[in-house]
């Protein structure tokens, strides 16, 4: 009981290095922040990159969807491919071979003469982040004692929050080819100096090499999630009716119930709570739709507001400031993971359902939606640190490789949501009301996330918050919702109430659970077990 309820469940402490008993230290900590950074500013840079780069070289729509569809892919495929790398030739090494590739990459696009060669350095960049971000995902427990993951992990991604809040409104949205290069040419610079910081402080982690039956079944995962990953991104483009995407769609179940047959016959290669599992991949998979639901109706909000592209970028920037603090606030409070889905999934679907009723005028607007998406960035980084922290946790030494499973679930998630015809016809700049409809489909993933996750109390909690908001600001004040202060405060109230009444019971029956976990072991320690017979006689005890 105890195991499923804490975020960071025991580990024998031999199997510990004597640095990850006191834990990296500092900088080793500073160095793996600073290189998965580059998971984060990769994406954005790119995006605001590509219009330019479109032009540029004269890249064809079709050469543009195909960039999109192989790098989605062959990020699912670097991510399983580096855990196992790391597995069996060292993580430390892994982690030197990306930053090696990252800066090889980032000069060939600063050198870059013609389309291809530009577009081959951000392919070699795409991949390079994607093994870099798992490299330092498995350095963490690696390095850490159990009882510091989740410090250590909330302090980790609210770098990385801070990192998006930062980029988003710093790199322009129409930069210059001369300023992209510059932007690569010193990227690369940083890469070389975090390379050469690498070799000399961090240390090699202690691992084995991984099975048979290990490398089969992360192959097929890997093979699975790519081929989900690449039939939701070309479906929107393709069309659902398409041959290739019907045989795509197919081979996604038959590919799981070959690897389910497999599974049963031959068992996990190594064992893990499988509730841990389930709750880190449902919460990564709410994480990537939400994000991307905000990406993609945040700017259509800010076009109907009257707000410039700047004022837009600023609000949707405002949800990495909300996760910074979500995840210091999990660094100090030490939340479990069933209380920080009780209590960051409501918040996050209070956030995404106000902000259908933003008030008119551009300030009020701007404050009102940059306090929304803060607050869905809170609630989101609330429930994911503690599930990634118990995840990792729970994962062996000699497989720190399946942590690779929750960023390619935060992919999947990604490309759920863009494959939904609202996000296709929001491309196409369709009606606002398109915008208002996707944030709705995010509430529900809100909401399913912790069904899955086998919460039942938190999906109630967070269906009741999103109904009762919706109720107040649509039915009982009418159209003109978004104007009445009242209306909004008491959607905020029932948000709040419904979030802290669950949160509250889940404290309350974590707490009851550890005592009884800590009377059991105490009864076990100081009342040993009595034999079942002493020579002639049969002994009972109670």
């Amino acid at each position: 009981m105890a195991a499923e309820i804490t975020a960071d469940p025991p580990r024998a402490v031999t199997a510990l290095p004597a640095l990850a008993r006191g834990g990296a230290g500092r900088p080793v900590s500073v160095l793996l922040s600073l290189a998965a950074v580059y998971y984060v500013i990769t994406p954005v840079l790119q995006g605001a990159a590509q219009p330019v780069v479109v032009a540029a070289f004269d890249l064809r729509p079709g050469q543009v969807a195909v960039m999109k569809v192989a790098g989605a892919a062959a990020t699912v495929l670097t991510m399983f491919g580096t855990g196992q790398a790391g597995d069996r030739w060292g993580r430390r090494r892994v982690l030197l071979w990306s930053l090696a590739a990252l800066a090889a990459g980032l000069a060939v696009q600063t050198a870059a003469f013609s389309g291809w060669s530009y577009l081959l350095g951000r392919g070699v960049i795409t991949v390079a982040a994607a093994a870099l971000f798992v490299s330092c995902l498995m350095l963490v427990p690696a390095l850490n004692a159990p009882g510091r993951m989740t410090r250590v992990l909330g302090g980790w991604l609210a770098v990385m929050s801070a990192a998006f809040f930062v980029s988003a409104n710093l790199i322009p949205r129409t930069p210059s080819l001369f300023s992209l290069r510059a932007a690569a040419g010193i990227g690369c610079l940083i890469a070389l100096v975090l390379l050469a910081s690498a070799r000399r402080r961090l240390p090699e982690p202690v691992g084995s090499p991984a099975g048979t039956w290990d490398r089969v079944l992360t192959t097929a995962l890997a093979g699975v999630a790519a081929t989900a990953v690449a039939a939701l991104q070309v479906a929107p483009v393709w069309g659902w009716a398409d041959p290739r995407t019907v045989a795509l769609f197919a081979a996604v179940p038959l590919g799981l119930t070959v690897l389910g047959w497999r599974l049963v016959r031959r068992g996990l290669p190594f064992a893990m709570p499988a509730r841990a599992a389930w709750m880190a991949l449902a919460t990564g998979v709410a994480v990537g739709c939400t994000q991307l639901a905000l990406m993609a109706a945040v700017p259509v909000l800010a076009v109907q507001a009257g707000a410039t592209p700047a004022q837009g970028t600023l609000l949707l920037s405002m949800f990495g400031l909300g996760g910074a603090a979500g995840s210091v606030l999990v660094r100090h409070r030490r939340i479990a993971p069933v209380a920080g889905c009780s209590l960051g999934l409501p918040l996050a679907a209070l956030g995404l359902v106000l902000l259908h009723v933003l008030p008119a005028g551009t300030d009020a607007w701007l404050a009102a939606g940059s306090l929304a998406t803060a607050l869905t960035g809170l609630g989101v980084m609330i429930a994911q640190v503690p599930q990634m922290a118990w995840f990792l946790s729970s994962l062996p030494r000699a497989r720190l490789g399946a942590a690779a499973l929750h960023p390619v679930a935060v992919l999947l998630g990604a490309a759920a949501a863009q494959a939904l015809p609202y996000t296709s016809a929001i491309s196409l700049g369709a009606a606002p009301g398109d915008a208002t409809q996707l944030l709705w489909v995010a509430v529900g993933v809100v909401a399913a996330a912790a069904l899955v996750a086998g919460i039942p109390a938190v999906a109630v909690g967070v269906a009741a918050a999103a109904g009762g908001e919706y109720l107040l600001v649509r039915v009982i004040a009418g159209e003109q919702a978004a104007q009445r202060p009242a209306a909004l405060a008491a959607a905020l109230a029932v948000g709040a109430v419904t979030g802290l009444a669950v949160w509250t019971r889940r404290q309350q029956s974590e707490r009851l659970a550890r005592s009884r976990a800590s009377e059991a072991a105490l009864q076990q320690a100081v009342l040993h077990t009595i034999p079942e017979r002493l020579g002639g006689l049969r002994l009972a005890g109670h």
